[in-house]
């Protein structure tokens, strides 16, 4: 299996999960780390995980309604972050 099918494949499943978040389960939670995972070892990158700065936590300070909104750009900020 190539390394591009596998990024395509993680893609495809991470984008149903955004789009129908109602009919994402445990199993394929497990699938799409599953993937992530022959990802690295195939590539053999070394990750260092970026987090949140100052700065984007005094953002999240300011919206709103912190629970929706805060909840999923702090996702998409990290996942930004750390996807690259």
């Amino acid at each position: 299996m190539s390394l591009q099918l596998l990024r395509r494949a993680w893609n495809v499943l991470d984008s149903f999960k955004q789009a129908y978040p109602e009919f994402w389960n445990d199993e394929d939670e497990q699938l799409l780390t599953d993937l992530l995972r022959a990802d690295l070892k195939l590539s053999d990158v070394k990750l260092k995980w970026v987090g949140l700065t100052d700065e984007d936590w005094k953002e999240i300070e300011d919206m709103p309604d912190i629970f929706d909104q805060g909840v999923a750009w702090c996702l998409a900020k990290l996942k930004g972050k750390n996807n690259g």
